[in-house]
């Protein structure tokens, strides 16, 4: 049985129109493949432990700078495809691992990265990716009385980083990850309290990072 659907029109008149065809599995495909080429936004958090190597400075090693530290991180990228790109900020607490008195230490992490998304494995959905930034590092050390700060800056010149992650609602998803960073410090700075005096490095070294930790992902867009 064949409908046909009246629509009115001004005038008092009236035109008879048949009903619109259902869309082909084709047609369905190519929409859903125009959705996916929409960019959007994507949001991470880390929360990850990262043991030091390397040395600070010629002869200086980490470990009588800052050997560990727990850095937070909060990624923010645009997503296209399988490829996201992007910038990301972290913030570490930091330990010494020889410290006479009372010490703290923090460091900071910016600048670009890039990620891709890998075929899922049984729900499983892996990704990995490169970054590089800047980073500042600090180290406060209190005696008698006495507190001196000890900063150091330069960039991170690469990292590798990779995980895999399961979704726990259509635009979310948790997992593991890890992340090996290397960089050098290229300026150094002393505060004392009384006097503050900072230079470039003359004995440059290289130094770096191994996270492992959890990120959190959230999509903001129709998720894939």
């Amino acid at each position: 049985m064949r409908f046909r659907f009246i629509r009115a029109k001004k005038g008092g008149r009236c035109e008879s129109f048949p009903p619109r065809p259902p869309r082909s599995s084709s047609s369905r495909r190519r929409a859903r493949a125009e959705g996916d080429e929409r960019p959007e936004v994507v949001l991470a958090l880390r929360l990850a432990v990262a043991p030091a190597f390397g040395s600070a400075v010629q002869d200086v090693p980490m470990s009588d700078a800052v050997g560990f530290q727990v850095p937070v991180q909060l990624d923010a990228m645009v997503r296209r495809r399988s490829v996201s790109a992007g910038l990301y900020l972290s913030r570490g607490w930091g330990r010494v691992e020889s410290c006479d008195g009372s010490c703290g230490a923090a460091v900071w992490r910016a600048g670009l990265q890039a990620t891709v998304d890998l075929a899922p494995i049984r729900g499983a959905e892996p990704w990995a990716g490169v970054s590089a930034g800047y980073e500042w590092a600090s180290l406060t050390r209190s005696r008698a009385g006495t507190e001196v700060e000890t900063r150091w800056r330069g960039w991170e010149l690469f990292a590798a980083q990779g995980g895999v992650e399961w979704r726990v609602a259509r635009s979310a998803a948790v997992g593991p990850f890890v992340l090996v960073g290397v960089g050098r410090y290229t300026d150094m700075a002393v505060d004392t309290g009384l006097a503050d005096a900072s230079a470039s490095i003359p004995h440059r070294a290289i130094h770096g990072w191994i996270q492992a930790g959890v990120r959190a992902r959230l999509a903001l867009g129709d998720g894939r």
